[in-house]
């Protein structure tokens, strides 16, 4: 998702608060597994496996396995 909907500001109540939105972007052949949360502004790069259960963010690079919370990069994809 490129937003959570909901403002971390004081005035969180006001209809004209401020709510985080950044562009989401999955490259080609990425494939994320079930129950992860990709936050707004992620960039994941081509080829990459996103671990069940990840927390995802920032940018991610081409070619990588990653997991855990917050997700990190374990090892290369083989044969890329």
């Amino acid at each position: 998702m490129d937003t959570n909907f909901h403002s971390t500001h004081v005035n969180r109540h006001d209809s004209t608060a401020p709510v985080r939105v950044e562009a989401v972007t999955i490259s080609q052949n990425v494939w994320i597994a079930s129950d992860v949360a990709v936050l707004p502004g992620t960039h994941i790069g081509e080829n990459s496996v996103v671990g069940i259960a990840s927390v995802c963010s920032g940018t991610v690079p081409a070619n990588v396995v990653l997991a855990g919370n917050p997700a990190i990069v374990v090892r290369a994809v083989p044969g890329a």
